[in-house]
């Protein structure tokens, strides 16, 4: 769904399919705009959607598996 800001209220742009008084949870992503030139990392994008941490139980960081590794920048 996409709304603007005014005086610090959200207002959809489109009607919203919901009953009266309906309790919501609404993430919010400017949309600014970029220039193509902008380098934006995969991480960012994660961090800014939100998505970052929502895994439990799951590696850090998959370079820490030697095996995930192994054969790397060879060929």
């Amino acid at each position: 769904m996409e709304a603007i800001v005014e005086g610090n209220m959200l207002r959809p742009l489109q009607k919203l399919e919901l009953p009266d008084q309906q309790h919501v949870m609404v993430t919010v992503v400017s949309l600014k705009e970029e220039t193509h030139d902008a380098a934006v990392s995969c991480y960012d994008l994660a961090r800014d959607l939100g998505v970052i941490g929502v895994v439990d139980d799951s590696p850090t960081d998959l370079s820490t598996n030697p095996a995930y590794l192994d054969g790397f920048g060879t060929r």
